[in-house]
């Protein structure tokens, strides 16, 4: 969140000092300020973005060239998932801040190319199955399309896509209902092809997790990961139909709301 950059250099601190080697450092520090905002942050946009900017900068002279494991930019998409987007709003308006983060960042002085291979974006994931796989398939086709209109020349290898299973759907009433909730919702990110993911307790709707809960969650993807093996599978969905055709449908309808919003301005209009 708005704490990314001082939480980020204590993070470097502490490794500094105890002798590890920053450019080794893997995942991420960022905060998505348009997310943030709408949200009921605090911090003004322009301060959020001065410290992104400085961040990101930062990050770039400690690692070497070509080593972008450490992120420190975000487009935060759960947020909309959780204000009640549906998959096309909700990729949509994640392209529109990403876009909007590459805009603040190139008037800060950071190349556009750089920022894109900073930006990690995170999607929440609802129990429509198939729906749900189909939007993180279709995220990476819409990232494509827009570091093609942006005329990169070395265009990011890939979108780094961290999955979070849904927060609205969960029971207070009814909370072990969850871990079922939980187990369809991770096999579709995974399915999807995310990169990264947190799966949430079943009674996180509840206040504080249980230690139970939080054991369950954290086992729910390493069986996904260590028995089924799906990380060893590159698009265990792609050729059939039903997901072929619901993800092209998933990313003509997010671009035409993507291409809405940039007619309009940017997502900072919205604001």
């Amino acid at each position: 969140g708005a704490a990314a950059l001082p939480a980020a250099a204590l993070f470097f601190a502490h490794l500094r000092r105890s002798g590890a080697d920053l450019a080794r450092v893997r995942g991420s520090f960022g905060t998505d300020p348009l997310a943030d905002a709408l949200a009921g942050a605090t911090l003004p946009l322009e301060a959020a973005y001065d410290r992104l900017a400085a961040l990101t900068a930062w990050l770039e002279a400690q690692t070497r060239p070509g080593d972008y494991r450490a992120r420190s930019l975000v487009a935060w998409g759960a947020r909309w998932h959780e204000a009640g987007a549906n998959a096309a709003q909700e990729l949509a308006y994640t392209l529109g801040s990403a876009v909007q983060t590459l805009r603040e960042m190139e008037a800060r002085g950071l190349s556009p190319e750089i920022a894109a291979t900073r930006l990690l974006f995170g999607f929440a994931v609802g129990p429509r199955f198939l729906v749900e796989l189909a939007k993180l398939r279709a995220a990476r086709m819409l990232w494509a399309r827009v570091c093609e209109a942006c005329g990169f020349e070395n265009p990011p290898a890939s979108m780094w896509i961290h999955a979070r299973t849904g927060a609205r759907h969960l029971s207070a009433l009814d909370p072990h209902t969850n871990l079922l909730r939980a187990t369809t919702e991770s096999l579709s990110a995974v399915l999807g092809g995310c990169d990264s993911l947190t799966v949430l307790p079943y009674d996180a709707p509840l206040g504080l997790p249980s230690p139970r809960a939080r054991r369950l969650a954290r086992n729910t993807q390493l069986i996904l990961r260590d028995e089924a093996r799906f990380d060893l599978v590159i698009d265990a969905a792609g050729g059939a139909h039903a997901v072929e055709a619901l993800t092209d449908r998933l990313a003509e309808q997010a671009w035409t709301v993507f291409r809405r919003i940039e007619e309009q301005g940017g997502m900072r209009r919205f604001l």
